[in-house]
């Protein structure tokens, strides 16, 4: 018994080192910008930026999910994004009269 949990945590620690040593690599967003309080008819700029950690060029199409998706507007719909750099966008936020009450969530996505 005490050899098989010898080797299990020789055999964990290996995979701890491996996952260690390899690079993670895809692409992530920024956003200057957190909660903000509901107004009837806000319209409000966003920016953001999209970074690659790949070691290639990306296109990547940006979206929006969540209840306040259908208010929500792109610069552009796809952008490139340089291997390890940074791609800039924009967003508009145009809210109605009214929402329902509570927390309503916004999501912007970007697919590769």
């Amino acid at each position: 018994m005490a050899s098989l949990i010898g080797r299990l945590f020789a055999l964990s620690v290996f995979f701890m080192a491996l996952s260690n040593s390899l690079p993670v690599l895809g692409i992530g967003i920024g956003i200057f910008g957190d909660e903000i309080n509901f107004e009837p008819n806000l319209n409000r700029n966003f920016e953001a930026f999209i970074i690659n950690n790949e070691v290639r060029d990306v296109k990547v199409e940006l979206g929006a999910e969540g209840g306040l998706a259908p208010y929500i507007t792109f610069s552009e719909k796809i952008l490139d994004v340089p291997a390890a750099g940074k791609g800039w966008f924009s967003f508009n936020l145009n809210l109605p009269e009214k929402i329902n009450p509570g927390r309503n969530r916004l999501d912007i996505t970007a697919v590769d």
